[in-house]
């Protein structure tokens, strides 16, 4: 970023010089210093028909305004400047003032992401919630009531010796007979 204020004479001049290297597309910023992707994420799935997008990069307007501002006051006191130290008081302010009313556009990015985050924690509510509710009625169908299930099964033994002595009267069995 030295570089782009190489010759540069005034404080219009330096400020002009920052506005190409953040602002312009062909500038150092974007050539050089900025590294991230241009495209926005695809929407993250949310379940029930709900997505949500996350489009916050650090070459977003308000990101790069903040980082223009803090280069210039950083830059302010480079002694390669050939600058006053009225133009340098001036520079500090004037960023100093642009920082304070940047503050819109981060708080906007800030607001998008925090409701991005109140999406994202309804939906791990609500799918929390369904998963819960599935393991309930998972365990109603597979669980077992053992009193219950104690009286069914003398229920169906008591069937059974019926139905045996009921056969063995009818087929005139006896273990004596079976053994001779």
């Amino acid at each position: 970023m030295k570089s782009a204020l190489t010759g540069a004479t005034d404080t219009s001049d330096i400020r002009a010089r920052l506005d190409t290297f953040f602002d312009d597309p062909a500038g150092g910023f974007a050539t050089m210093v900025y590294k991230g992707g241009t495209d926005g994420l695809t929407p993250r799935d949310l379940g029930a028909g709900e997505s949500v997008a996350l489009d916050i990069r650090a070459d977003d307007p308000a990101v790069r305004d903040v980082m223009k501002q803090t280069a210039l006051i950083a830059i302010a006191d480079d002694a390669s400047l050939e600058l006053s130290q009225q133009d340098r008081r001036e520079l500090i302010g004037s960023a100093g003032e642009m920082l304070l009313n940047g503050q819109t556009g981060l708080t906007g990015l800030r607001a998008n992401l925090g409701f991005a985050q109140e999406r994202i924690a309804q939906a791990e509510s609500r799918i929390s919630a369904g998963l819960t509710s599935l393991n309930i009625a998972r365990n109603d169908l597979i669980s077992v009531d053992i009193p219950s299930t104690a009286v069914e099964l003398e229920q169906v033994q008591s069937q059974l010796e019926t139905l045996y002595t009921l056969t063995a009267r009818s087929a005139r069995l006896s273990l004596v007979n079976f053994l001779s």
